[in-house]
This record gives C-alpha cells, structure tokens and sequence, in this order.
C-alpha cells in the first residue's frame, strides 16, 4: 500500500466532507461562495492525480474508496436539491412578475 495514494484517498474524503458541509448549511455569504469555489478546484486537482494511477495502486483502501464514494453520493443528492430548490425559486418570481418561462 503506498503512502502517496492513502494520502490522496484521505484528501479525497476530506474535501467531499468540507463540500457536503457547505452544502448542508447554505451559500449565505460570498464567503461560503469562495469557500465552496476552492473546495471544487480541491476536489479536481485530487481526482486529476487520482485518474493517472494504475487501479493496482487502490488495493487495499476499498474502505476508504467506499466512503469516498457515499460521501459523493450525498453530495450528488445535496446540489440536486440546491438546484432543484433554484428552478423553483426562478420560476415563482418569474411568475410572479408576469415573465413567461418560454421553456415551458
């Protein structure tokens, strides 16, 4: 097993918890906007370098590759449900000041 790899896989599911945590409480501020930015350019730079290994090199961290897997999963659901909650909101004050969503 090699330090590298755990390594990532460690940064991996820390970087998927600091996002599903921002996502639980809400973009209030520029700040949680920012912070969820940086999470995101995070998470890309650690599945960047995890895509060039060879999936030798994930043996024996199926645990953690499992809970890194769940915590995208909830995460998945969680900007599903922010998206969701924004076509609505769009919608109702598109409605409410009289424009007509031409998707419809």
């Amino acid at each position: 097993m090699s330090n590298e790899t755990q390594e990532l896989i460690k940064r991996l599911v820390s970087v998927l918890e600091k996002e599903k945590q921002l996502l639980l409480l809400g973009i209030k501020t520029g700040k949680e906007a920012e912070e969820l930015e940086k999470v995101e350019s995070e998470k890309i730079e650690v599945l960047s370098i995890i895509a060039q290994k060879d999936l030798e090199d994930f043996k024996g961290f199926e645990e953690e590759l499992e809970r890194a897997r769940r915590l995208n999963e909830e995460v998945e659901v969680l900007l599903t449900a922010n998206i969701s909650f924004l076509e609505n909101l769009f919608k109702e004050l598109s409605e409410a000041d009289g424009i007509v969503d031409k998707r419809a």
